[in-house]
């Protein structure tokens, strides 16, 4: 298991993933030094949204005055991938962990071995099921799907034809943005028909082959709404190239860069962001907190804003968003 769990580690730094503020050897060291030591299993370093959160994370660790390890899976889905992750964070005995689960159950037993071992934990982005964390942080993504849907509502007329790319149905933000999206439209909106939905584990190569499924068998699709921005990018190519991009209103989720570009062109309509560098930077405060044994807020909502034309350059200014050329 232990060169598995080596070869697997290998593959997670050589696709893009990084020892922050502190390395293996320090931390298997710890017991020679008062610093503390927080492992963060996270899911990606390659997408914008990600990236800012993992800057966050490393801002508070300095901050703090604490030893990272920052580690994650090859690909932003793979439960086993980051099982082996977590398996070798407990084992060093870090003195606490932050999780953004690929899998809101998948990860619950190595959570439960963190438990039994007195390590806190603290999840963010995805809940964790089957197992205790001191706090969780994240966007209340039923929620936040739920103004997507209020907003594409009242931009349509209360009727139309939309299509619905979903993340992940098996992490906690992927099942909170479909559902919060269906049932807004479902129990509200009865002349919205939601013509065609699909689970595309956050892989814009799917989200892309889903929309042109989409499109063959809808003439009609006046809106779409999608669980991250890479679908909605996606979905943006699908309707440029077959000319329907006028037809069609997006609505995306984490305001990509190249998202916000195509908004100030006017062929993107609305985005969903989140606050990524607050939930990694608050994320490790808290589990600095709880590896204190100070008592945490067991549910901590970081908040959304909807993004449109009206608003979008305040927005690029508030956030420092460079835009693509």
């Amino acid at each position: 298991m232990k060169k598995i769990v080596a070869l697997l580690l290998l593959v997670s730094l050589a696709c893009g993933f990084t020892f922050a503020n502190g390395n293996k050897e320090k931390a298997a060291d710890k017991g020679k030094s008062d610093k503390m030591v927080i492992g963060y299993a996270t899911k990606s370093s390659t997408s914008p949204f990600w990236i800012t959160l993992n800057k966050g994370a490393e801002d508070a660790a300095r901050d703090m005055g604490v030893e990272l390890i920052m580690l994650g899976p090859p690909k932003e889905n793979d439960v086993v991938g980051q099982l082996a992750v977590l398996e070798d964070l407990i084992n060093q005995q870090v003195d606490g962990l932050m999780v953004a689960a690929c899998d809101s159950v998948g990860v619950a037993p190595a959570i439960q071995q963190a438990n039994d071992e007195g390590i806190a934990v603290i999840a963010i982005g995805d809940e964790i099921l089957g197992a205790e964390v001191d706090s969780f942080l994240a966007t209340n993504n039923y929620n936040a799907a739920a103004v997507a849907a209020e907003w594409m509502a009242k931009e349509l007329g209360g009727k139309g034809n939309v299509v619905l790319l979903n993340g992940m149905i098996a992490q906690g933000s992927g099942k909170g943005r479909y559902e919060g999206f269906r049932d807004t439209i479902e129990k509200k909106y009865p002349n919205i028909k939601i013509v065609f939905s699909k689970d595309c584990a956050w892989e814009d190569e799917k989200a892309l082959a889903a929309f042109e499924d989409a499109m063959a068998a809808n003439d009609k699709i006046d809106g779409v709404f999608v669980g991250w921005d890479g679908a909605a990018l996606a979905a943006h190519t699908a309707l440029t190239e077959a000319g329907r991009i006028d037809e069609t209103i997006i609505c995306g989720f984490d305001c990509y860069p190249q998202s916000l570009k195509f908004m100030k062109e006017g062929t993107f309509e609305a985005n969903i962001a989140q606050s990524p560098y607050k939930m990694g930077y608050d994320g490790i405060v808290a589990a600095v907190k709880a590896a204190k044994g100070e008592k945490l807020e067991k549910v901590v909502d970081t908040g959304v804003l909807l993004v449109t034309p009206a608003n979008v350059d305040k927005y690029i200014a508030d956030n420092g968003v460079v835009l693509p050329n």
